[in-house]
């Protein structure tokens, strides 16, 4: 009797588990967190940015940064979290790790 109570349970939980499975929560990367890897980049220097903060662990970051000659270059990027530290000013335009 007990044997088939568990089994209707189970019968009952599979297709939970399989929907689980087949649709996993994608992790998203706090505007907290982005602003934070956010100065600790060099680039935080040098440029304006509004940093948010999106599904997958992406980083959205509008950034006015300043170039050699005084100018401003306005632009959007869409980053992984763990490349916003990284990020350097090269003249006006953002990129991980170097110019």
């Amino acid at each position: 009797m007990k044997i088939r109570r568990v089994l209707a349970a189970i019968m009952l939980l599979a297709p939970c588990a399989a929907s689980a499975i087949d649709n996993p929560i994608r992790p998203q990367a706090s505007t907290e967190d982005c602003r934070a890897e956010w100065a600790r980049s060099t680039a935080s220097r040098s440029c304006d940015a509004g940093v948010f903060g999106r599904p997958g662990l992406i980083c959205r970051i509008q950034a006015s940064c300043a170039t050699s000659d005084g100018r401003r270059v306005e632009s959007r990027y869409n980053l992984d979290y763990l490349q916003v530290r990284n990020l350097v000013n090269c003249n006006g335009h953002l990129k991980a790790g170097g110019c």
